[in-house]
């Protein structure tokens, strides 16, 4: 009944010879089809369109994007008598759509191909480091002089950093690819902060830095959670703790949250006294491969997976991980 400048050029008409003609005069039947298709549900049914996006096929037998409005006019009886349509060409916003599609698809293929490079590599690599470290606690029981007993130390220490790298890469594909489950057993908290306690208290003194645990009273002797998983996140923030101090304290405080929902709500805080961290640089800490700055890889050494595979494994186990700390005030 009535058309503007815009439908006629799309037409490659005039506004005169398009009035009184259906889509089927002007487009492929299957594009008229579509638009057919439309009107149908706004006279038969009601119905109003919105942003409806369809793919047609113009004129010049090209692929044109349309994004369709439309609304049914009624009389005063409320009776649909008619409809009105308009049509915006998102052809270039719905190319750089996929284009941008195709680029997301692509990188994820290219990230699920570096997990599964690393996955395997790091297997391939665990299998002679654990070799390695193997025979060199033999050899440590043999008889050996002080500078092969030193030699023999630093080949040890490097192969279970080494080893402990590789696991935390092993990890780390395992969670991106979905594999990582949990093990729910009784755990009792305090075995676990004590293990802690016991594994990090050598390299605490060796920095003349105090490793202190406080554990509520009020903790079930037994919860359920994972052990392995839930000691491996303490061990990963303690050691980092340590790491990043070099006077002071460091300390393990866990508190008893009470009962919600059937389960126990536990708190572990591991405060320092370290260098900490600014508000700009933490939002960079819990992700993969991230550190502060090139700087503290080169100073202290990792992966910067440790607190990503730290945060995942929280996560899993439906806690929340965060941090409090500013520069110099640990």
């Amino acid at each position: 009944i009535r058309a503007n400048k815009a439908i006629a050029h799309f037409f490659k008409t005039d506004v005169n010879h398009v009035i009184g003609k259906s889509d089927e005069d002007f487009l492929p039947k299957l594009s008229a089809d579509i638009i057919s298709n439309q009107d149908n549900d706004v006279l038969a049914k009601g119905k109003t369109l919105i942003n409806d996006v369809q793919k047609l096929q113009g004129l010049d037998g090209k692929s044109v994007w349309l994004s369709t409005n439309k609304v049914p006019i009624r009389d005063e009886n409320s009776r649909i008598v008619g409809l009105v349509g308009v049509c915006r060409d998102v052809t270039l916003s719905e190319l750089t759509r996929q284009h941008f599609e195709m680029a997301k698809i692509k990188a994820e293929e290219a990230n699920a191909a570096k997990s599964l490079f690393l996955a395997n590599m790091s297997h391939e690599i665990r299998t002679p480091m654990n070799g390695i470290i193997g025979m060199a606690d033999i050899l440590s029981k043999s008889q050996l002089d002080v500078s092969q007993k030193e030699y023999l130390d630093i080949i040890v220490k490097s192969g279970q950093t080494l080893l402990s790298l590789i696991n935390n890469i092993l990890d780390f594909s395992k969670i991106e690819s979905g594999k990582m489950e949990l093990e729910i057993v009784p755990v009792n908290i305090r075995s676990v902060i004590e293990e802690v306690a016991d594994i990090h208290i050598l390299q605490a003194r060796s920095k003349s830095v105090d490793l202190l645990t406080y554990i509520d009273p009020e903790i079930p002797e037994f919860v359920g959670g994972d052990y392995i998983r839930l000691k491996q996140v303490i061990t990963n923030l303690v050691n980092n703790a340590i790491k990043f101090t070099s006077e002071g304290e460091v300390v393990i405080h866990v508190n008893y949250l009470g009962k919600k929902n059937g389960n126990h709500e536990i708190s572990f805080n591991v405060k320092d006294s370290g260098i900490g961290i600014s508000k700009e640089n933490q939002k960079k800490l819990f992700k993969s491969f991230s550190q502060v700055d090139a700087s503290t890889t080169r100073k202290y050494g990792g992966t910067g997976l440790g607190l990503a595979i730290s945060k995942r494994l929280v996560d899993l186990m439906n806690g929340k991980l965060k941090l409090e700390s500013s520069l110099n005030k640990g």
